[in-house]
């Protein structure tokens, strides 16, 4: 195999990735791309303050516990912005894990604000069923509108609030979930 072989490229690439300066390029090539779509400015910095910033917060440590893993998707280290609406900027970004990075994506303002947007009432009354929280006595203590709200209420995951009213498990978090049944 040579490097002029598909195979063999695609092969040095995820290798590379791998690496300490590997995962930083791609990285930073991201944090410019994703700010020209938002139609933001460029990071403030270059690929070398990044690289610098990157050590002076922890990445080799994150990176080692991510490669010792055998790459676990979960592990994988992530630069979150502090303020979604911010730019790319040292004062603005945390290194953690892409799990970490992704369950405060989930439940970030911006992220509720861009469904709603998009939903707009009727269609969140159309799609969303109502979630009734109860305790393990049977007694209600709240109702929300839609299995995704109760979830970020309770600080928890909607997938097991859904598979308790679905009937497939039978508490999460010492309550008991079940569905509207008529709206």
């Amino acid at each position: 195999m040579t490097y002029k072989d598909p195979k063999y490229m695609q092969k040095f690439r995820q290798k590379n990735k791998q690496t300490f300066s590997g995962w930083l390029t791609k990285v930073y090539g991201r944090m410019r791309l994703s700010s020209k779509q938002r139609g933001q400015e460029l990071p403030l910095f270059t690929k070398e303050q990044f690289m610098k910033w990157a050590k002076e917060n922890g990445f080799e440590k994150l990176h080692r516990i991510w490669i010792d893993s055998g790459c676990k998707k979960e592990l994988t280290p992530s630069v979150n912005r502090l303020n979604d609406y911010g730019v790319y900027e040292f004062k603005n970004m945390e290194l953690i894990t892409w799990e970490r990075n992704n369950k405060k994506g989930r439940g970030s303002l911006k992220v509720e604000e861009l469904v709603h947007s998009k939903l707009g009432g009727i269609a969140k009354e159309l799609f969303s069923k109502p979630v009734i929280k109860s305790d393990l006595t049977g007694k209600v203590l709240a109702i929300y509108p839609s299995v995704r709200e109760a979830a970020r209420q309770n600080n928890t995951d909607a997938g097991a609030i859904a598979r308790v009213c679905r009937g497939e498990k039978i508490t999460h978090h010492k309550s008991k979930w079940t569905y509207v049944t008529n709206r």
